[in-house]
């Protein structure tokens, strides 16, 4: 089974989850999550993988901005506005950047495409919390332990979050 969520960049709380059957993509997933996410959202991020698009049309229908990296052979479609238009505009910000490697790294600086991390650091304070591994056997008690692991990393995200700090090695 694979474990899907969505989360609130600035409080790390996890908003959704899904529990799905192996075969399924993330994009088709996180369309069905978007449904159920309380209001409508900011953005959405993800790799190249939601650059569908369903998922594009869905972030922009919930008021959000779908910061996904086009495909590298991608083309301007050329419509004035809707989901369409803001995938232009990043092809165009890329283009603008230079193009190539160097555009589209710089256009993940600079539109903070790196925060999608956040939902793979999540996932990792769920598992390391809990295990990698679900106990309960049936789908539905499986679905149930998954919400309930959600839950509890938020309630210990409201004593707050740990707080990381550089530290320069000598050498």
């Amino acid at each position: 089974r694979k474990f899907h969520i969505g989360i609130d960049a600035e409080t790390q709380d996890i908003l959704c989850c899904e529990l799905t059957e192996n075969n399924k993509g993330d994009a088709e997933v996180a369309e069905k999550m978007l449904d159920r996410m309380p209001g409508g959202i900011k953005s959405a991020r993800g790799d190249g993988a939601y650059d569908g698009q369903h998922f594009r049309k869905k972030v922009y229908e919930k008021g959000g901005i779908c910061t996904v990296p086009p495909p590298r052979d991608a083309t301007y479609k050329g419509i004035p506005d809707g989901w369409e238009r803001e995938r232009d505009k990043c092809l165009a910000e890329i283009e603008g950047f230079g193009g190539g490697e160097e555009g589209r790294r710089l256009w993940k600086i600079c539109s903070q495409y790196h925060q999608r991390s956040l939902a793979e650091t999540a996932m990792f304070r769920v598992k390391k919390m809990f295990g990698e591994r679900l106990k309960a056997r049936s789908i539905g008690a499986q679905e149930s332990e998954s919400i309930c692991k959600c839950l509890a990393i938020n309630k210990m995200n409201k004593f707050g979050m740990p707080k990381g700090k550089w530290v320069l090695k000598k050498v």
